[in-house]
């Protein structure tokens, strides 16, 4: 923080002795000089605030265009993205009874080493065909084209 605050004041420093304002000067203002800088303050400061009510407005209108193609590419592709949660669903289903199976037979405590390797080759069986049922679809299915870009 100090080193910010020391870079802050050397840049405020040389900011005063390039404009070729200093302490002293600002001594004795006349009436006249002292309304004309505020005169000028207060057209810089609409002249900025007009600046940021036009970029507010720019960004704002930006946003409304960006959600309006946003809800627009939503819907023209509802079907494939309901298609694509409904593979994804059918993977995590097969795969959840898969697990099932599988811990039924690891959490047993009777279990034989040969019934807890077939379960577990049971398991890599049914994560292949799954694995490979899922992909199968979903390149049926094809690919969203991409959405929108944000502004």
């Amino acid at each position: 923080m100090k080193k910010w605050t020391k870079s802050a004041a050397i840049g405020i420093a040389a900011a005063l002795m390039l404009s070729g304002m200093t302490v002293s000067a600002q001594a004795h203002v006349t009436k006249e000089e002292r309304a004309a800088a505020i005169a000028e303050y207060k057209l810089a400061k609409a002249e900025f605030q007009a600046a940021m009510a036009e970029y507010k407005a720019t960004k704002m209108a930006g946003q409304a265009e960006f959600k309006a193609a946003m809800d627009a590419w939503k819907l023209a592709n509802a079907d494939l993205i309901a298609a694509i949660k409904a593979v994804k669903e059918a993977f995590h289903t097969t795969m959840d009874a898969a697990k099932a199976a599988r811990d039924l037979v690891l959490n047993d405590v009777n279990a034989t080493a040969e019934q807890i390797a077939a379960a577990n080759a049971t398991f890599a069986e049914a994560k292949l065909q799954a694995v490979a049922s899922r992909d199968a679809a979903l390149a049926a299915l094809g690919t969203l084209p991409p959405p929108p870009a944000k502004p």
